[in-house]
């Protein structure tokens, strides 16, 4: 008989909505979450995976030495190299396609590398109508290249 009296009042005095616009007020007094994506860009957690770049040591020469491990550590097989030796009797990578569209970014091609050549950057803008586009090759890889605004033209 009591839980019929309570369910009335509360009911009545409409208890649950004050709960609801209790909580809706506590929130509207602090500062703002949201980000005013595209004008404001967000930073980022520092373990965020990205486009994979390659890079070269402090004298321009490639870090890459066309091992394969990447290759081999891929469980899609999205990673490509043709190695060809070089000057100094090195292998370095003629060819080197990353195929973006179907990759998982999980990382294990990063890991395997022996000599670092490839890393994560922070990039996240990845997105393009052309899928053709998403075969990234080795000159558009290197960190220094522009390959978000490439990706990013119509």
């Amino acid at each position: 008989m009591k839980m019929k009296i309570l369910d009335k009042l509360k009911r009545i005095l409409l208890i649950d909505l004050v709960i609801g616009l209790a909580v809706t007020f506590k929130y509207l007094l602090k500062s703002k979450v949201t980000v005013e994506y595209p004008e404001e860009k967000i930073e980022p957690q520092p373990r965020f995976r990205g486009m994979i770049r390659l890079f070269k040591d402090e004298n321009g020469k490639d870090l890459c030495v066309a091992c394969m491990q990447c290759v081999k550590a891929c469980p899609d097989f999205l990673i490509s190299i043709e190695g060809e030796r070089g000057p100094d009797k090195k292998l370095y990578p003629k060819t080197f396609t990353w195929n973006m569209s179907r990759c998982m970014f999980c990382g294990l091609c990063v890991e395997a590398c022996p000599t670092d050549a490839i890393r994560f950057t922070k990039d996240y803008e990845l997105a393009t109508y052309d899928k053709k586009k998403l075969f990234i090759h080795k000159e558009d890889l290197y960190a220094d290249s522009n390959i978000i605004e490439k990706l990013a033209e119509l």
